[in-house]
């Protein structure tokens, strides 16, 4: 939402459907995914005023993930470590990485 604030997005826009399927996506990459999105729109119709869904999916074949698999497996390994050196073993925080 936060690199979406300022962008007047269409009806069908469904944020909570792309962070579903934006594993992966690092805060850059989501900007670079939402900046994608609007040039798409743009490109359609210079005189569009909002974001329409199709333009999100479009951007996602541009604009890969830059955090793989393997990668979001070793933060949450070290996240699991870090959080049992703790005393009492259960801190109450959460990691940042979404997957």
């Amino acid at each position: 939402r936060i690199h979406t604030r300022n962008m007047p997005l269409a009806d069908d826009v469904d944020l909570e459907h792309l962070a579903t399927i934006t594993e992966g996506y690092t805060g850059a990459d989501l900007e670079a995914l939402v900046r994608e999105a609007a040039l798409l729109t743009l490109r359609e119709d210079i005189n569009s005023m909002k974001v329409y869904m199709k333009h999100f999916m479009e951007a996602l074949k541009r604009v890969k993930p830059s955090l793989t698999p393997e990668m979001i497996k070793f933060y949450e390994e070290w996240y699991e470590r870090a959080r049992q050196q703790l005393p009492g073993g259960t801190a109450q925080i959460k990691p940042t990485i979404y997957a």
